[in-house]
C-alpha cells in the first residue's frame, strides 16, 4: 500500500511540469444593504440597519494535466459600512486544491484554506459545519487536509485521509461583547471497500476525531458502513451510515475535570446530479462536531441543497438553503437551529463585464434568546472579467 502511494506521488511530479496553467481573475464592486448588520436581535430599539460598500478581487490559478489538476485561489475583499464604521473589514481568503489520479483505481487529494473575515455571522451555505450567528467577531481560520484512494487487487480498494482545522476569535478589534471559544479539530480516517459493479462500492469506515477547546476536550470515533454509485455520468449517490461514541471533559476549575461521554447514531448523504447546464446537490449530515461558535462541542443535524447553473451565454444563476440543528454535549447549553437561503443571478452586459444580483436570510432560534437572530442582505454589483466569463466564476 506504501508503495502504491510512493508511485502515485512520482507520478504527479511530471504531470504537474507538462500541465497547462489557466489564470481568469474577476473584479466585482457591489453595493449591499442589510436590515441588521449585528446579525442577533437588539433589545434596545436600536436600528441596526446599514448598507456597505465592498471590492472583491478573485485571483484562480488553475492548472490540469492529463491525470489531474490544481487551482490556487486568493479572494480579498474590502467592505465598507455608512453607520457601523466600526465594522470595515478588509478580508483574506485562500485556498489550494490538487487532484491527481494516476490510474482508474487510485487517485491522490491535498487541499489547504485560510480565511480572515467577519463572515462569523455570513450565510455559508456549502459548508455542513458553518457557524451558527453571533454578534460580529474577526474570525481566522486555517484548514488543511490528504486523502488517498488505491486499490487492493482487483475488486478491493482501500483509503485514508488525515485533516486539521484551527479557527482563532478576536473579539476586541471591532467592539463585540461575544467571547467565543478558539477551537481545534483533528481527524484521520481508514476505509475499506469492494466494487460491485464498475461504478458501484460499498465498504465500512473508521475515523477518529479530536476536538480541543479552550474549556472542553472530546474524543469521538465514528465507524460507519459506507456505498457510492453512479448511475449513468450525470447521477451520483454517496452514503455512510453507523455509530459513534464520544468521550469529553470539561474544566471544572481548580479541583478537577468533569468527565462526560455519548454516543449515537451517524449518517451521510449526499446526491449530486448534473444537467445540461446546471448541477444540482442534496446532502444530508449527523455527526459530532466541534461545535463551531457554541460553548462546548455539539451533535449536528444538517440539509442542504444547492442548484446552479447558466441559462444562455448570458445568463448564470445559482441558489442555495441550508438547515442545521446543533444539540449540544453540554447539557445545561440549550440547542440551536439555524435556517439559511441565499441566491445569486447574473447578466452578461459585454464578454467582459456583467451585473451580479444577490440575496441571503438568515434565521436562527434557540430557548437561549440570546441566540435568537435574524437578518436578510442584498446587493447589486458590477463584475469585471478581464479575459472573458468562466464556468468556475461565482
Amino acid at each position: 500500500m506504501a508503495s502504491r502511494m510512493l508511485a502515485t506521488l512520482l507520478l504527479l511530479l511530471p504531470g504537474v511540469a507538462l500541465g497547462q496553467t489557466q489564470f481568469n481573475p474577476y473584479f466585482t464592486l457591489q453595493y449591499n444593504y442589510i436590515d441588521n448588520a449585528i446579525y442577533l436581535e437588539d433589545d434596545m430599539g436600536q436600528d441596526t440597519s446599514d448598507s456597505t460598500m465592498s471590492l472583491a478581487i478573485a485571483l484562480p490559478v488553475t492548472r490540469t494535466w492529463k491525470t489531474g489538476s490544481f487551482t490556487v485561489r486568493y479572494e480579498p475583499t474590502i467592505e465598507r459600512f455608512d453607520e457601523f464604521d466600526q465594522f470595515d473589514d478588509t478580508a483574506h481568503r485562500a485556498s489550494f486544491r490538487m487532484n491527481n489520479s494516476p490510474s482508474e483505481l487510485s487517485s491522490i487529494s491535498v487541499d489547504a484554506g485560510f480565511d480572515h473575515s467577519q463572515q462569523q455571522g455570513g450565510v455559508e451555505l456549502d459548508d455542513p459545519d458553518a457557524p451558527p450567528l453571533t454578534e460580529r467577531v474577526v474570525r481566522q481560520s486555517f484548514r488543511a487536509g490528504f486523502g488517498y484512494d488505491g486499490p487492493i487487487g482487483q475488486r478491493w480498494n482501500w483509503s485514508a485521509d488525515a485533516r486539521i482545522a484551527d479557527t482563532r476569535y478576536d473579539e476586541g478589534d471591532i467592539g463585540s461583547e461575544t467571547t467565543l471559544e478558539d477551537r481545534t479539530t483533528y481527524s484521520a480516517g481508514v476505509g475499506f471497500g469492494r466494487s460491485t459493479t464498475r461504478t458501484s462500492n460499498i465498504g465500512f469506515s473508521y475515523e477518529l476525531r479530536r476536538f480541543d477547546l479552550e474549556q472542553d476536550d472530546e474524543t469521538s470515533h465514528l465507524v460507519s458502513f459506507t456505498a457510492r454509485s453512479e448511475l449513468g455520468r450525470k447521477l451520483s449517490i454517496d452514503g455512510a451510515i453507523g455509530g459513534f461514541y464520544s468521550k469529553g471533559s470539561a474544566a471544572e476549575g481548580p479541583g478537577g475535570e468533569d468527565d462526560d461521554s455519548r454516543a449515537g447514531g451517524q449518517l451521510n448523504l449526499a446526491l449530486e446530479r448534473e444537467f445540461k447546464d446546471s448541477r444540482l446537490r442534496v446532502d444530508i449530515d449527523h455527526r459530532p462536531t466541534d461545535g463551531a461558535a457554541l460553548q462546548g462541542t455539539s451533535t449536528n443535524t444538517a440539509a442542504g441543497l444547492s442548484y446552479a447553473g447558466s441559462a444562455s451565454q448570458s445568463w448564470y444563476y445559482g441558489t442555495a438553503a441550508r438547515f442545521t440543528l446543533r444539540d449540544p454535549s453540554d447539557d445545561d447549553e440549550e440547542s440551536v437551529d439555524t435556517f439559511s437561503i441565499g441566491g445569486w443571478l447574473e447578466r452578461g452586459l459585454l464578454r467582459t463585464l456583467a451585473i451580479r444580483l444577490t440575496g441571503n436570510y438568515s434565521d436562527q432560534a434557540s430557548d437561549n434568546p440570546t441566540l435568537d437572530g435574524e437578518f436578510y442582505e442584498v446587493g447589486l454589483g458590477i463584475v469585471y472579467y478581464p479575459r472573458g466569463r468562466t464556468q468556475g466564476a461565482r
